[in-house]
């Protein structure tokens, strides 16, 4: 198999499409489907803020009567504060938070972000269709979460349990997100972005248009080429200062030869490339959507023991799915959905490394040679499908059911790649796990009972039945009470689990990693109360008060030789397992305060405070901020043509695995917006880090040396934005 390209999907992809659109066409039923969600533009200015979502329910219902507490960044907040992507603008979430280690973007979530996460424990969907693999089970906020901003209609963000609804991995939060719906007078969007400091060169389209017949069509494509800023790593600056002990030629791991030492300096390493091509098809209640995106991220910390300042240390991810739904009101009060789909997964780690760091742990001499190029790759080629019920059984009762199934078949190698760097030569894992089968079912249901004019009682929960583990049945339940002088009162209790992966249960490369089938699933319980107000105007204020706790916590730990675990040999004398280890507890408090209309003053501030302690420790752990605080605020200087803007974000300081700390930070970026001061054309320049803060975020021992990341200071952003009516 190709290490660097996995044979590309795109027949497949076409031939499921079609396969699936003979299989469902006899099903076509005649009549008039609600739209799935209510435009902005239907609703007032006052109801604003208690907008309809989507996501808590898998319906359409208001903000204010979700059994749960949902955060809505609107496409507004999108080009008001000038995100660059869906990781930046979930920072401004209550209680969320990201640490970029220069690879990833991964998401902490009211003091979580356990060591190893590849955001594992969060649910990522795109117009409801669920983004998540079964080998590793990330999910990348990167090119794969939909890189085209502008496409956005608006991004949910569901804080809590949701896997009553929505099975696995639905643990800490569950994000949509939602683009933007055609109209009836067409448009053609052009999007271009330059960041002097990092190279960056990004460039966006979108059409979208309602053709007379009621055919609805959506495209949107992107393309980012990022060279990469020069950094400075000061662990690398100094041998004799750094971590690790020098040999007589005063060389270490790191470098090939004292030529390749750079001071710790290096230039071209922290590239990205990335591709993005999203679009739909709507008509008479049937949906054809589909996707591609590839990236494909420099790695220039030196991660996993690689060498530093060297270009073949890279993350390349792809993600393609095409579906195919169908949604039809069969009565007055029962709403029917089917979807099928198909979805390509692939994740390729590849690093450089020095023989010299190698041969001494195999038993060789160590030579001064280019040591070998290595990589761990895993694919998920999988196909499933959902129905759901969604049935008004009186006025005062209303029941969801549903069923999801998906099939998988996955592929995972780690080996050293030939002279391309290409093909696997030296292959590890061993063949009897390279290809694996997995299937499994979800069952869940939602009640929702009207106890009187102002009280809901929501009652929830999912049974799934998996290959690999044990069946979980996961609960929820909540109280809502509503008066239109006091508020919105929500109680809520709710169950969330995560099965263990297929590479924390099965990977094995025969050397210093080992897997373990007695990983049981992650467990979160967490009751939450919540109240909310909704004021004409467009403003809303919300609080939440929460606490939980979340059991086997799955993370690796290291075996020694010796241990009664430890595998023997050809291992090395320490190897890596993942276990049921953690035990934690959280609790906090969120506040929010926002204020959305079209046109004038738009804002909001919002701070978290939360508690994270581990059972057995009894210590916070590491990357676990204590406060978090956001201020944006958006008003228009000269008609609607000139808006300026300002957000504000506050980190409290968290402690590194090692005991170091990371101090809080205060950043501000200014942003200044000239709209349609041409015929469709709007000019964005922003500059974000203005107060040239020191942003410090502390990464994952798979990065050691570097412990502590700082992050480029203050830099400039230019957007320019065309818009055709067509």
């Amino acid at each position: 198999m190709s290490l660097q390209n996995k044979p590309h999907p795109l027949k497949s992809i076409l031939g499921a499409a079609l396969f699936v659109s003979l299989l469902l066409l006899p099903l076509t039923l005649r009549g008039q489907l609600p739209s799935e969600f209510k435009d902005f533009d239907e609703l007032s200015l006052e109801s604003f803020t208690d907008m309809v979502v989507v996501t808590v329910s898998k319906r359409q219902e208001r903000l204010s009567e979700a059994p749960a507490f949902v955060t809505v960044i609107t496409s507004e907040m999108i080009e008001d504060y000038g995100f660059e992507s869906v990781a930046e603008a979930l920072q401004i979430v209550p209680g969320m938070y990201v640490t970029y280690d220069r690879n990833i973007h991964r998401l902490g979530v009211r003091g979580m972000a356990l060591q190893g996460d590849w955001n594992n424990r969060i649910l990522l969907l795109l117009n409801g269709h669920l983004l998540k693999d079964q080998w590793y089970g990330a999910s990348i906020l990167g090119a794969v979460a939909g890189s085209n901003i502008n496409s956005i209609e608006r991004i949910e963000v569901v804080r809590g349990p949701t896997s009553s609804l929505y099975g696995s991995c639905a643990f800490f939060a569950t994000i949509n997100i939602i683009t933007k719906k055609p109209k009836t007078r067409g448009r053609l969007d052009f999007t271009g972005r330059y960041t002097h400091h990092t190279k960056d060169r990004e460039a966006e389209l979108l059409f979208s248009k309602v053709f007379s017949s009621g055919l609805q069509v959506f495209v949107s494509g992107s393309m980012k080429d990022m060279k990469g800023a020069r950094l400075f790593f000061p662990e690398y600056s100094n041998f004799d200062l750094s971590l690790f002990v020098p040999d007589e030629n005063g060389l270490n791991q790191y470098y090939l030869s004292a030529d390749d030492f750079t001071g710790g300096l290096t230039s071209g390493t922290d590239f990205m490339k990335s591709g993005h091509l999203l679009g739909w098809l709507e008509w008479r209640g049937w949906t054809l959507q589909a996707m591609l995106a590839s990236s494909k991220k420099g790695t220039p910390t030196g991660s996993f023991g690689s060498l530093f300042d060297d270009k073949n240390n890279y993350l390349k991810g792809d993600y393609n799915f095409v579906e195919l739904k169908f949604q039809h009101q069969l009565t007055g009060n029962l709403d029917f959905m089917t979807r099928v789909h198909y979805d390509d997964y692939y994740l390729a780690r590849q690093m450089a490394y020095n023989y010299y760091s190698l041969y001494p742990l195999l038993g060789y001499e160590a030579p001064y040679l280019p040591g070998p190029v290595l990589a761990t790759s895993g694919f998920d080629d999988f196909w499933g499908g959902e129905t759901k019920f969604d049935w008004e059984v009186t006025p005062w009762e209303r029941l969801t059911v549903g069923a999801v199934y998906q099939s998988h078949h996955i592929g995972q190698r780690e080996g050293e790649l030939d002279s391309t760097l290409t093909y696997i030569e030296k292959e590890r894992v061993a063949e009897g796990i390279r290809r694996i089968h997995l299937n499994f079912c979800d069952l869940y249901f939602q009640n929702e009972i009207k106890l009187g004019k102002n009280l809901n009682i929501v009652g929830a929960g999912n049974y799934s039945a998996r290959d690999y583990s044990k069946s979980f049945f996961a609960p929820k339940m909540a109280v809502i009470f509503t008066d239109r002088k006091f508020g919105i009162l929500k109680g809520i209790l709710g169950q969330a689990f995560r099965a263990p992966s297929i590479l924390e249960l099965t990977l094995d490369n025969g050397i210093s990693q080992i897997g373990n089938p007695e990983l049981v699933q992650e467990k979160v319980n967490t009751a939450e109360i919540i109240y909310e107000r909704f004021f004409r105007g467009g403003v809303r204020v919300s609080i939440s008060g929460y606490e939980g706790i979340a059991e086997n916590l799955i993370s690796a730990r290291e075996v020694h030789a010796g241990d009664p675990d430890h595998p023997g040999a050809p291992y090395l004398d320490i190897v890596n397992q993942y276990y049921n280890l953690d035990r934690i507890e959280f609790r906090g408090l969120e506040f929010g305060l926002e204020k959305q209309t079209r046109g004038g003053c738009s804002g909001f501030l919002n701070f978290g405070i939360q508690s994270v302690k581990d059972k057995k420790t009894k210590q916070k752990p590491p990357n676990s901020p204590r406060f978090l605080a956001n201020f944006g605020l958006s008003a228009p200087l000269w008609k609607n043509k000139v808006r300026s803007s300002v957000l504000a974000r506050y980190v409290g300081e968290r402690d590194a695995y090692d005991g170091q700390v990371a101090k809080s930070y205060f950043t501000c970026d200014l942003w200044l917006h000239l709209n349609n001061m041409f015929p469709g054309l709007s000019i964005h320049a922003g500059v974000k880090n203005l107060l040239d803060t020191d942003i410090i975020d502390p990464i994952f021992e798979d990065y050691y040396p570097v412990v502590l990341l700082k992050h480029e200071g203050r830099r400039v952003v230019l957007n320019i934005n065309y818009k055709l009516g067509i």
